[in-house]
């Protein structure tokens, strides 16, 4: 007569997130427009903004190439925009803004939850 084993599931070793909140451990990202010496506007993400802006105004290194030569560099605007993914999309949809769009953006005529609507009905399958 054969014995019948009973299979146990298997666990996983570490589960760092179970039980916890995750959005508490992810760094907030941010979306930032850079008005340039020349007048142009740069848009970029970073989860750290004064150290990115540091970076460009470097002139080497780590910091957009576009930017080399373009100095000073003045912050124009920052928002926090979430995680990394979102902080991405929002930055595609910026850069395809007009000039004038972006501006009105930098004033504040443009809000946050108008441009993720449209990031959402774009990516939406």
């Amino acid at each position: 007569m054969k014995t019948v084993r009973k299979v146990t599931a298997v666990k996983p070793a570490f589960l760092p997130w179970k039980g916890t909140d995750r959005t508490d451990k992810l760094p907030a990202w941010y979306l930032y427009l850079i008005r340039c010496a020349d007048g142009s506007l740069y848009t970029g993400i970073s989860t750290d903004v004064t150290r990115r802006l540091a970076e460009h105004n470097s002139g080497k290194g780590r910091g957009a190439r576009y930017l080399r030569g373009r100095g000073p560099l003045l912050l124009a605007r920052k928002m926090r925009v979430g995680d990394k993914s979102t902080a991405y999309k929002l930055e595609w949809r910026m850069k395809r803004f007009s000039r004038a769009e972006k501006e009105d953006f930098i004033k504040g005529k443009i809000k946050l939850n108008k441009l993720r609507k449209r990031i959402d009905s774009k990516f939406r399958s």
